[in-house]
C-alpha cells in the first residue's frame, strides 16, 4: 500500500519541498559535515526560512502525550545560550 495515499496537497507540497531541500542542499554537504563532526549554521537557517526547522506539537495534541510536551521544552532548550 503506498505511503502517500491519504496525503492532501499541503502534505504533498511539504513533502516535496523538503525532498528537494534534502537533494539539493544537505546531500551534497551531509558526507563532509558527517566527517568533520560539524554542524551546518547554514542549512539550519535555510530550514527555518523554509518553515521546516521549527514544530507545534500543540497541532499534534501534544497536551495528551505528557513525555511529547517535555521534549517541546527540551527543544527550546537545547540552542545557544
Amino acid at each position: 500500500m503506498p505511503l502517500n495515499r491519504n496525503l492532501t496537497q499541503e502534505h504533498i507540497l511539504l513533502r516535496d519541498t523538503i525532498r528537494k531541500f534534502a537533494e539539493e542542499e544537505v546531500k551534497p554537504k551531509a558526507k563532509e559535515l558527517d566527517e568533520k563532526e560539524m554542524f551546518s549554521y547554514d542549512l539550519t537557517k535555510q530550514m527555518a526560512e523554509l518553515g521546516l526547522a521549527s514544530y507545534s506539537l500543540s497541532q499534534y495534541r501534544a497536551a495528551e502525550y505528557p513525555s511529547c510536551r517535555m521534549q517541546r521544552f527540551e527543544s527550546t532548550r537545547s540552542g545557544p545560550a
